[in-house]
């Protein structure tokens, strides 16, 4: 079963998503930035964002874009992968078990990303490194400096 692509859901700020990725487990800032770069690559920020249909048939799925080849390892059902897709706050811990997974097995992390491997996530480092002061200052000041 596909679904329509496109971008759908609220739009999270950049900060908001450093916020989202530290309180699950996301500490290192490098790492951080790297994934709210390839976060915006992959969804724009979108928490129901839909990709394209894949080669292999596959799609993927929120913020995080979750690829639905992965459904039997995080969900009941594939309907359920997807609602579960569409949540930031559970799609973050599926999107931090896969890059934990990935690391274990050799890889940089972000190997389930294609934004990462393709390089397409540099365009928007700049971004994220803003994000990553801003989240830091709303953490420390109580507000964004940027």
């Amino acid at each position: 079963m596909s679904y329509q692509p496109g971008l759908f859901g609220k739009r999270l700020l950049p900060r908001d998503v450093h916020d989202l990725l530290y309180r699950n487990g996301w500490t290192e800032p490098l790492n951080m930035t790297r994934m709210v770069a390839t976060v915006q690559a992959e969804s724009q920020f979108y928490s129901e964002a839909v990709g394209q249909v894949n080669s292999d048939g596959s799609q993927d799925f929120g913020l995080f874009q979750l690829n639905n080849g992965h459904w039997k390892d995080f969900a009941p059902s594939h309907y359920e992968f997807v609602e579960l897709s569409f949540d930031p706050e559970k799609a973050v811990k599926v999107a931090r078990q896969l890059w934990h997974d990935d690391v274990k097995a050799g890889g940089t992390g972000f190997r389930p990303w294609a934004a990462f491997n393709s390089g397409a996530y540099k365009e928007f480092v700049d971004v994220a490194c803003r994000a990553l002061c801003n989240f830091s200052s709303v953490k420390l000041l109580g507000k964004p400096i940027i």
